[in-house]
């Protein structure tokens, strides 16, 4: 493969991981933790731990994602397994 190749093809992998970022950084404010738009039937204590995973989504994993992201872009080996973080807790 000639470098010209190399260099055209487009990084899937960074644009999902950028894609995901993307998702659940649109995703999180709509829970408890800012708007309450999607309201759950939940007792307190249920509703509590929607709002850790809403922060832990929004203080981490969407940054990880964007990082692995990065790191991914610029061929780093440690892109693909710091995206792990963030696929994870999306599944």
């Amino acid at each position: 493969m000639s470098e010209s190749t190399v260099s055209n093809r487009i990084p899937w992998p960074a644009c999902g991981l950028f894609a995901l970022a993307y998702g659940l950084v649109a995703n999180s404010p709509m829970g408890p933790l800012v708007s309450e738009t999607i309201r759950d039937h939940y007792s307190d204590s249920l509703l509590n731990q929607g709002i850790g995973l809403d922060a832990v989504v929004l203080l981490g994993a969407a940054p990880i994602a964007v990082v692995a992201g990065m790191l991914v872009l610029r061929g780093h080996r440690s892109g693909p397994v710091l995206a792990l973080i963030p696929a994870t807790l999306a599944a």
